[in-house]
């Protein structure tokens, strides 16, 4: 014990002008008296610390406190000894406030999570680099205080994407995890790592630090405790080289992959999971939060349970709408992105393909999605196949490859079903799903909906779960336990503001939904015998408004229909357009929209009639009087109540939070007029504000109103639509009135790339993959057909000699170690 004292004493007050042996101190006692021993090496630089030490990882855990606040910082615990790092924390009466990372490791869980439940004022601290979630993600140069103590962040990746280095300089010592090794360094052949990145990164971050500064790292395999920075720019065998021969080096190590790289290592937040299925689900998170470095897709808690209590089985999951149909695939879309699964997503429509591509990319993703069309050939498909991962694929296609037994059925783990209500009008998807059940039945089905009105009715649910094979049903309503709990713990205040439409719009409204009950009545009386639900249907309020069940049975089987009944439903779908515009947009679109229908010679032909009756004659008539409205300036248009009333709480705004010329802050105005995330980042000190309109065109409308203001925005269709409706032919343009600064306004479909755009980047990479699939596939058989031709005697073929197994051992592990790698 005195010896090592000694040791550590004139460590810190010699120069590294000495031999390796010098200071690198071994571990010499055991792990009941350890706490003595390795104390004191540590104490002589940072008081009031230890060095504790896990034996079957080999891992270093540093407990770092301040003397003076009795507050701590603990660097790199381990799950298994826990137990022991807390009840040492308890006896030393300290205070943890930081669970410190290194970076995820690959050879031991950590023990952050764990500690948090004893500790729960303690924060995890992780790299915002890692790809993991942690209460505090790190940059470089930021500074970790715990009482009157502090260390300083220096990212340093290459053995990870996520590794940092903490640097004490009042102590000059410095924790550098597995970055730097005691002669060595850490291992470059997985979690993205890279042998030129760490090399910069040891030599530009570590080395740098002056050279007496004390090295404390985060394993050592023969007992070392510590170096210093002098000692490892000298005898360190792998950093002494040069740029290119360390590449080469750290390439041909062919270490063993850690024990534990297989096992979930995201439990920095406190999620301790045991289970596989919790394992995954907090896979799912990670990848969710880290699917795009600027988006973050929070797992909700009704979420988690409901992918915990269906991780096993086949099942329909039927929400409300509005739940957020899409996140819950886009967490079992990144559950599934692995290479070692294929999994198929069918009846997705391109928008909904290039919705998910632009949610899933990330270059973190070993395994990115793939698209298959008509566009793939069959080899480039067959080569798509044995990548794994997720698939969108097209109905046609697949139900032909199935057939055509192209797709290696018993690799497939399972198919998605997007949309499954549609299923009761079609035939394709239940067919895949029937040939998919045949070939293999212990693979899964998971189906989504979020159209329950769709499964109303005697049977229909019973229906839809035969064709697709399911025997589970998971219904998610508002009043459910788990979602209502998690919207209550964020529950709006809304203000609900109803301003009073004008007698002339209400007039204009109440003859159209009078037209549309009428083409309803009509298109009833067609059908025979009248069915006694149908009578009921038809007296509800709102009968008429939305689509009746006759109209939907009557479009599932339009070759089958009369002329007369196409005629009806044609109208009744331009009617209701018309009823919408009506109430979204302004009087001159619609003015516009009716001329057009007036004016079409092949509308008029294909008319049920209704274009001919007086009450049409009465609504050309008011939609003429809304659009030459007199006031003391002129003729003008009356325009809708909720733009005066939208204006006028955008004015409330700016004035609460003082936005204007004289204040800096920015206030951003968002309307998002497609399923796209918004790419626009957003400061926590700005302002942002979600302006949600019914549809695209109701979005521009809403935003070149308050660019331009309600007078300019008038002015502005009239002269496009060719009216003379306000003012002379020719009148001045008027000026512009913002109501909004026009810089800081956002329409989310300017804001995101080209759905296109995005498809054939997808597509490019796929084909990339697929040729050196192909190319892998042909290398292999070269190697098997040179084997089986060469050296082996053709007595073998007859039983006289036996083949030697190893040579096709080594042909197949040449193969897997192949598409190994290329999946690491």
């Amino acid at each position: 014990m005195k010896q090592l004292i000694s040791e550590a004493e004139r460590r810190t007050t010699t120069p590294p002008e000495v031999t390796p042996q010098t200071t690198m101190l071994t571990l010499s006692s055991s792990l009941s008296t350890g706490y003595s021993v390795i104390r004191c090496v540590l104490e002589m630089t940072f008081p009031n610390s230890f060095t504790l030490f896990e034996s079957v990882s080999c891992t270093y855990t540093y407990l770092l406190g301040c003397s003076m606040s009795g507050k701590a910082i603990i660097i790199d615990p381990v799950l298994e000894t826990v137990e022991r790092d807390a009840k040492l924390i308890k006896e030393l009466n300290l205070d943890p406030i930081y669970g410190a990372n290194t970076h995820l490791h690959a050879d031991h869980i950590t023990g952050t999570g764990k500690l948090k439940c004893i500790f729960p004022q303690m924060k995890s601290v992780l790299s915002k680099h890692a790809g993991g979630y942690a209460d505090v993600l790190v940059d470089e140069g930021q500074i970790l205080e715990f009482g009157d103590q502090k260390v300083e962040v220096r990212t340093t990746p290459g053995h990870t994407s996520g590794c940092v280095t903490y640097v004490s300089h009042n102590h000059r010592i410095a924790f550098t995890g597995d970055t730097l090794l005691i002669r060595g360094c850490g291992r470059t052949d997985f979690q993205e790592g890279n042998s030129i990145t760490l090399y910069k990164s040891i030599h530009e971050k570590i080395f740098s630090l002056p050279d007496d500064f004390l090295l404390y790292p985060a394993h050592d395999y023969k007992g070392f405790l510590l170096t210093t920075v002098g000692e490892e720019k000298k005898y360190n065998p792998r950093l002494t080289q040069t740029l290119e021969d360390f590449v080469i080096l750290m390439k041909n190590l062919k270490l063993p992959y850690p024990k534990q790289i297989g096992m979930n290592i995201n439990e920095v937040k406190g999620e301790v999971t045991c289970s596989d299925q919790e394992r995954d689900l907090a896979r799912c998170a990670k990848k969710s939060d880290s699917g795009s470095s600027e988006e973050m897709i929070e797992l909700l808690e009704f979420e988690r349970n409901v992918m915990l209590d269906t991780y096993a089985d086949d099942v329909l999951f039927v929400l409300a709408s509005g739940l957020g149909l899409e996140r819950l695939i886009l967490h079992h879309l990144h559950l599934y992105s692995d290479p070692q699964l294929l999994v198929f997503v069918i009846n997705t429509t391109p928008q909904d393909d290039a919705y998910f591509f632009s949610c899933l990319r990330d270059p973190k993703v070993k395994c990115p999605p793939k698209i298959i069309t008509a566009d793939c050939s069959i080899k480039d498909r067959e080569s798509l196949y044995m990548e794994g991962g997720v698939h969108f694929i097209t109905s046609r296609i697949l139900m032909l490859d199935l057939l055509q037994e192209r797709v290696p059925v018993k690799h497939v783990a399972g198919i998605i079903v997007y949309r499954a209500h549609q299923l009761l009008s079609g035939f394709q998807e239940s067919f895949i799903l029937r040939l998919y059940r045949e070939k293999k039945a212990d693979g899964f089905v998971k189906a989504f909906s979020d159209n329950p009105g769709a499964l109303c009715g005697m049977g229909v649910l019973q229906r839809l779960l035969n064709r697709l094979y399911v025997r589970r049903v998971r219904l998610l309503p508002r009043f459910d336990v788990d979602v209502k709990s998690s919207l209550d713990s964020c529950s709006p205040h809304m203000i609900e503001i109803s301003p009073d439409l004008p007698h002339a719009m209400r007039r204009v409204q109440s003859i159209l939904v009078d037209i549309i009950r009428t083409c309803v009545r009509e298109l009833k009386q067609t059908a025979v015998p009248t069915d006694t639900a149908l009578e009921e249907e038809s007296m509800q309020p709102a009968a008429g408004l939305l689509l009746s069940a006759l109209e939907i049975q009557l479009q599932g089987r339009q070759f089958s229909i009369t002329e007369k009944q196409q005629r009806l439903l044609a109208d009744l779908k331009q009617l209701r357009n018309l009823l919408y515009k009506a109430e979204e947009l302004d009087p001159i679109t619609l003015y516009y929209c009716l001329s057009e229908i007036r004016n079409s010679k092949d509308l008029i032909t294909t008319n049920s009639g209704w274009l001919f009756t007086q009450t049409s004659s009465k609504l050309f008539a008011e939609v003429d009087k809304l659009c030459r409205i007199k006031s003391d300036t002129g003729r003008t248009v009356l325009e809708p109540p909720k733009w005066k009333v939208l204006l006028k709480v955008l004015d409330e705004i700016k004035m609460n939070h003082k936005l204007d010329k004289t204040n800096s802050k920015k206030g951003w105005l968002m309307l998002p007029a497609h399923k796209f995330y918004l790419k626009k980042q957003i400061n926590h000190n700005e302002l942002a504000i979600l302006l949600i309109g019914a549809k695209n065109e109701v979005c521009r409308q809403l935003r070149d109103i308050i660019t331009w203001g309600v007078k300019k925005f008038l002015w502005v269709q009239n002269e496009e639509l060719g009216q003379d409706f306000i003012g002379e032919k020719g009148e001045i343009e008027p000026e512009a009135q913002p109501s909004w600064d026009p810089s800081q306004i956002i329409l989310c479909p300017n804001n995101v790339e080209d759905k296109n755009e995005i498809v054939n980047n997808v597509k490019v990479l796929q084909k990339e993959f697929a040729r050196r699939s192909r190319k892998r596939r042909r290398l292999f058989e070269e190697v098997k057909k040179k084997h089986d031709s060469g050296k082996q005697s053709r007595l073998m073929r007859f039983g006289i000699v036996q083949m030697k197994k190893t040579t096709k051992v080594s042909i197949v592990a040449f193969y897997l170690n192949d598409i190994h790698q290329s999946h690491w």
